[in-house]
Order: structure tokens, then C-alpha cells, then sequence
């Protein structure tokens, strides 16, 4: 009982209080993070934004965001357009933000409709022209800078027509008036929403001076082409490395990669688009959500794989049908249908965090070797896809840096693939177990294989060993995987007998087979043949030892067996 006790406290700390404390330090990590990024040097205050004194050389690049003037329902006139208009407006839009709920004249805003975004910029006097990054906007729009329409999405103003072309990221070069250089410079967006779950504006508008407008992409640009790289070429390198070594694992984590190295160039500067031309922003969509659905499932069947014990197979089939069935549904219907869908997939990501937190904990509680540096990688991810989930759904200011924080997580992966000990998926070649021992080396044969090539199961004394050795490691499967005792494993096999000794209940005749030394000297061999198979069918159990503990089970159990008939059966 007392057992018993301290398990259950050892589940409810490392399994359960250590990921809820983590995740919110995680919460607590990134909204202040937010708070600093979103904290720009210059703000707009009701609808106007104060540039006077902007020095464009020490400062490059100047974001449009705070209160700009907001107008519910109605798309203002370019003639109507002016400062008087945005001073006389009671009604402001903090930028970047949805108007999801918003109150206007105590009315609670709809996520579709349409409305009027205003802002007046004070231009610094020693420039005179400018650039603005439009990025690809969700929302329809029209914008107008002093009155003259620069830029209108194909469609706009038609309920009938939300396929379009022309999505991409737009830098737009303006200049203030020459007459008046005091005269403030316009901006104006028609906003129409009909085809996205969110209306408004979260994506982040930014200026530079005509001299410094390589500062509005450059930079971005090489960092997004730098992470791709890297998690293409390291996908790459770990194809190579699971086809080499026969590594389920890492074939799924090879995917998941490459999969994260197109995520990386559908989101920010949205490079995978540029360079196929890809325009139309359906199209756009669909790809982006379908990418970022396709990613979990292997990301789900690598730790399923590699941790077994605490991501049963049951899970990542379970998370194979959500993911799947949210790919069809992105595929059957529009954009303002199938992104409703985010929050169920954020929910399935959330699982798995919960689920490495605690893996991860147990395997630094018991000081696993390499623990510390997967948990590292796997934090570094963890933060990254949190951010991504709140900028999701509007809550924060910041970008998408799950692909930054896949980076990492694979990499720290790749390089302990040896670090947390027993769940290596190394998958034995079933051929030939000497040409096994060459091809691979002796270190990655399994311990079950190993024993069969050593041991002729023929020889009665060897066969004991076979025995021996082969039911001490089910069952530590046993209770690694189902934690369990072994009194239980008797009881659910019904192989066993149990005994009463002085009101405690022992596995005698088991603990018996578990000793060379104390082995009956004629085993029961098919007992312990049906116990190995009973084992191996548990769900959580790796393939590689489900395999071998059959493969010894078919050797014990039939008497004629030997290791020469064996490895002929293989071959």
C-alpha cells in the first residue's frame, strides 16, 4: 500500500504539477516577451501618429501600430479622408487587433462585416519620401494614402467573389506635400471581412524612409531563408541517418522537419508563396493550415516511437484521425469555415506539451543521462509554439516562431539519440543476425537477438539461460510500460500461481524463473513462452521488442528448436 502511495505521488508530481507549473511559466515567459515587443518607440495616440522628431538614420523602420480612428459599417469617401474627420471620430482600433467583439456604440462587433481604418502621420521635416510594407493582409481591403487609391484586393466589395488574386506583400512608396511638408500624411483602409473568422488588421504595418527601405525586409528575409535551411538540410541529414540505422524515429522526425521548413516560408514573409507565385489568397490559406495540420501526426508517431511508455500508440492514432480529418476539412471548405478549426488543433498541441513536460520531468528526476539537454531543446519548442497559439488567436502582438523553436527542438534531438536510455528505436534487421552484428555493430543489436545468436536453445543448460534472461527483460517492460508488478502480471496471465505467506501475497514459482540459480530443473518453458507473448502484446511496447520477444518465445517454446534452425527461419 505504502508502494503503492508513493507512486501515485510520484505520477501526480513530475506527470501532472511539474507541466501545469512549466506551462505557466511558459504564459508568464511569453506575455512579457510580448509586452516588450510590442512596446514600440513611437505610438499613435487617437489617430495620429507623431513623427516629428523621428531621426531615420538612428531609427530605420517605424510600425504603424496604436489607436487608430475606427468607423463601424461604413467605408469613408478619399474626399472625407482627413485630419478633421479622424479628430471628430469617438471610436478607436488599437492596430494590430481583431474587432471581434469590440464595442462600438454599445454594440458588440461581429467577426464579419466592414469598417473604416484612419490614421494621420506627422512627417519627420528633414525626409520627404517614404516606403510602407503592406504584408498580405486577411482581411479585403482598399488602401488609400492622401486620398489616391494605391492598392485594392480584386473583388473587394463582393460577397460573391472571396477568391482572388494579387495576395502578396506590397512596399508602397508615398511622399509628404511639397507645398505644406507640415501637412499630415493620410492613411486610410476599407476593410471588408467575409471570409475569415476575424476581421480587422493583426498583421503589422511598418515605414522606413525612401533611403532605408532595404531595412523592412533584408533582415527578415535571411533569418526565414537561414531557419529553412537549416531544418531542410538537418531533415535531410536524419533521412539519411534513419535509413542507415533502421530508426523509425527519426524517418518520422525527418518529416516533421521538412515539413516545419515549408511551415517556416508560409508565415511572416511568406517566401514559399513569392518563390511558386502563389497569389490567390484561398489558395494561400488552404496550403499554410494544411501544412501546419500535416505536421502533428509525425510529430506525434516520433515520440510515440522514441517514448513509447508515455505516448501510447492509442494517442498518435487518435491524433493521426483529429489531424486528418481537419486536413479534409480544409480542403473541402473556405477559409472562413476551416478557421474555426485552429483551437481544436491548438487543443491536440497543448496535449502533447503536457505529455513532453512530464516525460521529460520523470527522466530528470531519475538524473537520466542527456535528460536535461533533450528537456532543453523540447522547452525552447514548447515557448515557441505557445507564442504561436496566442498570436493565433490575437491575444499577443508578436510572429510566428514555431519553426524557429522546431529548429531547435530537432536539432537537440538529433544530437541525443542515444540520451534517454532503453527507448532507442533501433529496428534490428530480420535477415541475418551476423550480418546484423557487421552491419550495425554490436551495441545497437537487441539484447533479445543478441541472446538467441549466443545461447543454442537446443543445449537444455543454455536454454535456461535463454529463459532467465529473457523473462527478466518482459518483465521489465512490464513495469516500465504498464507499471505494474509483477504479482499483477500473474494475476492478468493467469500463468502464475499466487501465495498467502503470513497475509502477503508473493509470485514464488515467478521469482523462481528470474534466478539461473534457482531455476526448476525442468522448466516450464511454455509458460514462459505464453507470459512473453502475453507481454508483447501491450500497445506501448516498441516493435523492436514486441519482434524479439516472440522471435525467443517461438525458440523456448518448441523443443526441437535450435539457434542454427533459428537463424535459418530468418534469412
Amino acid at each position: 500500500m505504502q508502494i503503492h502511495s508513493k507512486l501515485n505521488f510520484h505520477i501526480f508530481l513530475y506527470r501532472l504539477c511539474l507541466p501545469v507549473a512549466i506551462i505557466f511559466c511558459s504564459l508568464a515567459l511569453v506575455f512579457s516577451a510580448s509586452l516588450i515587443f510590442e512596446q514600440p518607440l513611437i505610438k499613435s495616440h487617437q489617430g495620429i501618429l507623431d513623427l516629428s522628431n523621428w531621426d531615420t538614420n538612428k531609427q530605420r523602420v517605424v510600425t504603424l501600430n496604436g489607436e487608430w480612428a475606427f468607423v463601424w459599417n461604413d467605408l469613408v469617401s478619399a474626399d472625407a479622408a482627413t485630419l478633421d474627420k479622424i479628430k471628430k471620430t469617438n471610436n478607436l482600433l488599437n492596430l494590430p487587433s481583431t474587432w471581434n467583439q469590440v464595442n462600438y456604440d454599445g454594440y458588440e462587433l461581429p467577426g464579419q462585416g466592414k469598417a473604416t481604418l484612419l490614421l494621420a502621420i506627422m512627417p519627420p521635416k528633414d525626409t520627404q519620401n517614404f516606403v510602407m510594407k503592406v504584408p498580405v493582409l486577411t482581411n479585403q481591403f482598399q488602401l488609400y494614402i492622401n486620398g489616391a487609391l494605391r492598392v485594392e484586393s480584386r473583388g473587394f466589395d463582393s460577397p460573391y467573389t472571396p477568391l482572388y488574386e494579387g495576395e502578396r506583400i506590397r512596399y508602397l512608396s508615398f511622399s509628404k506635400n511639397q507645398l505644406d511638408d507640415t501637412k499630415p500624411i493620410i492613411i486610410m483602409f476599407h476593410l471588408i471581412n467575409n471570409r475569415h473568422r476575424d476581421g480587422g488588421m493583426w498583421e503589422t504595418l511598418s515605414i522606413s524612409s525612401e533611403v532605408h527601405k532595404s531595412a523592412l525586409s533584408n533582415s527578415s528575409v535571411l533569418l526565414e531563408l537561414g531557419i529553412s535551411f537549416l531544418l531542410g538540410s538537418i531533415s535531410l541529414l536524419m533521412f539519411i541517418r534513419a535509413f542507415k540505422n533502421k530508426q523509425v524515429s527519426f524517418l518520422y522526425l525527418a518529416i516533421f522537419a521538412a515539413l516545419m521548413a515549408i511551415r517556416g516560408g508560409t508565415v511572416n514573409e511568406r517566401l514559399f508563396f513569392t518563390f511558386f507565385g502563389i497569389q490567390q489568397w484561398q489558395t494561400q490559406q488552404t496550403i499554410e493550415y494544411l501544412i501546419v495540420y500535416a505536421t502533428v501526426p509525425f510529430f506525434a508517431l516520433y515520440l510515440g516511437h522514441r517514448f513509447p511508455k508515455y505516448f501510447p500508440s492509442i494517442l498518435h492514432r487518435t491524433t493521426m484521425t483529429i489531424c486528418g480529418s481537419l486536413m479534409l476539412l480544409v480542403v473541402l471548405t473556405p477559409a472562413k469555415v476551416f478557421s474555426y478549426s485552429a483551437p481544436i488543433f491548438h487543443l491536440v498541441v497543448l496535449v502533447y506539451i503536457f505529455l513532453w513536460l512530464g516525460a521529460m520531468g520523470e527522466h530528470i528526476q531519475k538524473k537520466t543521462v542527456g535528460s536535461v539537454f533533450l528537456f532543453t531543446g523540447g522547452l525552447i519548442f514548447i515557448i515557441a509554439n505557445i507564442n504561436d497559439i496566442l498570436f493565433t488567436n490575437n491575444l499577443i502582438n508578436t510572429t510566428n516562431i514555431s519553426h524557429v523553436g522546431a529548429l531547435a527542438f530537432v536539432i537537440f534531438s538529433y544530437f541525443s539519440a542515444k540520451a534517454i536510455n532503453g527507448t532507442e528505436d533501433v529496428v534490428a534487421p530480420t535477415n541475418n543476425l551476423v550480418d546484423m552484428e557487421r552491419e550495425q555493430g554490436e551495441s545497437e543489436v537487441h539484447p533479445l537477438a543478441r541472446l538467441l545468436y549466443d545461447k543454442d536453445s537446443s543445449s537444455k543448460d543454455e536454454r535456461k539461460i535463454i529463459c532467465v534472461e529473457s523473462l527478466n527483460y518482459a518483465l521489465n517492460l512490464w513495469q516500465n510500460f504498464t507499471e505494474k508488478d509483477k504479482r499483477t502480471l500473474a494475476e492478468e496471465t493467469k500463468l502464475w500461481r499466487i501465495t498467502n505467506d503470513g497475509g502477503t501475497l508473493k509470485t514464488r514459482t515467478l521469482d523462481k524463473y528470474l534466478k539461473l540459480s534457482q531455476i526448476p530443473k525442468n522448466p516450464r518453458y511454455a509458460t514462459v513462452a505464453k507470459t512473453l507473448i502475453f507481454i508483447s502484446r501491450i500497445d506501448e511496447i516498441p516493435e523492436h521488442d514486441r519482434y524479439w520477444l516472440k522471435q525467443v518465445a517461438n525458440a523456448i517454446g518448441r523443443k526441437e528448436s535450435s539457434s542454427t534452425l533459428y537463424i535459418s527461419k530468418l534469412s
